[in-house]
């Protein structure tokens, strides 16, 4: 039986048995807990994490362990339903150390800098450093085009991708140089048809929607919103009469897992079940039913993503962020049935084949999606950042980032003229704030050259829909990885609070010189 620990001053969230067994106690082999060392926390077990220290409604750990069956839950579907036990204790500390050994922009004395931006680009680890420096060189003795043939052109990392998400193979995944443009190779490769309907969601990204304005004016596609929660987050359960609603008129369904301006999580899962159900009582003809395509940028590398249990056809995500891969490469995964569908924008001799002067045939994989001219060494170095998180274990990741995010969201929430922006119960490493009396710009500047604290702005242009539903402009963001520290945090949230009880200083205007 999975279990989650929350106390009056942390949560460990999500953990495998061992891990459980490790950091509180001894387990059985099949999980049930045995004894616990936490015999003074008054252990509970509340329904759902909230992401936050609120107390919840909770069920006496003894009534959970008399009948554990009832309470059991698929560790992958760590944003539903959990079971927690209390207590204060931060997990995975023990890997730590090593963790970041593994990270040069954790050990680099000459520049201590707290790197709070996985949700940027994160740091990346000397594996996936020595992955992409040692090709370049190895490509600078022997050649181009020689050093990608002994290298079968980084194939391989097609095959460690789609262990990363779950897909049936390599056949599935398909990578371009971003994250974004494997999002758009895919999606506008949807055979849109006008008067068709896209519905996405209120936390989508700026770039997604811009591209739907763009389909809306040169395909006739209309574009609606899916129904919401009061917290911004998709109701599922309300999918299924918003499809019946448009009469069937729906071709893609769009949702962003994680946003890029904050911590709340779609229930992608749910919503993905609904589209079935659906696409199940009408066609499953790939040609003809709703296709559900996830941006997962701001999820992979944090969260543990499983496509099968998403029911997704098309999912999206860049090397950069918390995946801490390098920039300028990313991946798109597409359901086997769903590649014949996709047309792609742009085709060259890689992605088809010429097989006669006026004809050709384009490749009956996701590769189809690709170009000939790659970076070579950027994808290897992928390839590297994909199988060291599978070697961490993406439970253990998000275990970690979801402890020291609300760990954080605790301590910023004590200090005076904070406010946090994160709306939503299920969170993730990406917390949203305000300091009262700074423009969010100038706390940013502050933070990194005062304090060598590297966070970001978040601009309604990202996230329009949603920012101005709120009336917002921009705030900060800060992000945690599970190689941060908790002395970071500490670190990090003295910062803020030295800062907030200032006045930032005026700026003067280059005419004012």
């Amino acid at each position: 039986m999975p279990l989650v620990a929350r106390g009056s001053q942390g949560v460990l969230d999500i953990v495998d048995p061992p891990a459980v067994a490790s950091n509180h106690g001894s387990l059985a082999a099949d999980g049930d807990m045995l004894a616990t060392s936490l015999a003074d926390v008054d252990l509970h077990v509340a329904p759902r994490f909230s992401g936050s220290f609120v107390a919840q409604p909770a069920t006496p750990l003894a009534t959970v362990l008399a009948n554990p069956a009832s309470f059991s839950v698929n560790k992958r579907a760590a944003v539903s339903s959990v079971v927690t036990v209390a207590t204060d204790v931060e997990p995975f500390v023990d890997r730590l150390v090593q963790w970041r050994l593994d990270t040069p922009g954790c050990t680099d004395v000459e520049r201590p800098a707290l790197h709070l931006n996985s949700a940027g680009a994160s740091l990346p680890t000397k594996r996936t450093v020595s992955a992409i420096t040692e090709y370049i060189e190895f490509e600078a003795r022997n050649g181009g085009y020689e050093a990608a043939d002994l290298v079968n052109d980084g194939k391989a990392v097609h095959g460690s991708i789609a262990r990363l998400v779950h897909a049936e193979g390599p056949h599935e995944v398909a990578l371009a140089e971003s994250g974004r443009a494997a999002w758009a190779s895919a999606f506008y490769g949807i055979p849109f048809q006008p008067g068709d309907v896209i519905l996405t969601c209120l936390i989508e990204y700026g770039a997604n929607y811009v591209a739907f304005l763009h389909l809306r004016d040169t395909k006739g596609v209309k574009l609606d919103m899916l129904p919401h929660r009061p917290d911004g987050t998709v109701d599922a359960a309300a999918v299924g009469r918003c499809l019946d609603e448009h009469g069937g008129r729906v071709r893609a369904v769009a949702v962003t897992h994680v946003p890029t301006h904050g911590g709340i999580v779609n229930p992608c899962e749910a919503i993905g079940r609904e589209i079935r159900r659906w696409n199940e009582a009408h066609s499953m003809d790939p040609h003809r039913r709703v296709l559900y395509a996830v941006d997962a940028c701001q999820s992979v590398g944090q969260i543990p993503i499983d496509v099968a249990d998403m029911h997704c056809d098309i999912l999206s995500a860049t090397s950069r962020k918390f995946l801490r891969g390098p920039r300028g490469v990313g991946f798109v995964y597409v359901r086997n049935d769903v590649i014949p569908v996709l047309n792609p924008p742009t085709l060259d001799h890689y992605a088809a084949d010429w097989i006669a002067r006026d004809a050709y045939r384009m490749n009956a994989t996701a590769r189809r999606l690709e170009k000939w001219e790659c970076s070579v060494a950027l994808r290897l170095g992928l390839g590297a950042a994909v199988e060291y998180a599978l070697d961490v274990g993406l439970d253990t990741i998000w275990t970690r980032v979801r402890w020291l995010a609300a760990y954080l969201r605790t301590k910023l929430r004590a200090v005076p003229g904070v406010i946090l922006r994160d709306t939503g119960t299920d969170l993730c490493g990406i917390i949203s704030f305000s300091v009262a009396g700074w423009p969010a710009a100038e706390l940013r500047t502050a933070l990194q050259r005062t304090y060598y604290v590297n966070t970001t702005v978040s601009t309604v242009g990202q996230a329009r829909i949603d920012l101005e539903s709120r009336q917002l402009d921009d705030f900060n963001r800060a992000s945690v990885h599970y190689y941060n520290s908790r002395d970071e945090v500490d670190r990090f949230v003295a910062a803020i609070a030295e800062l907030a009880s200032t006045h930032p200083p005026r700026v003067v205007d280059s005419a004012e010189v």
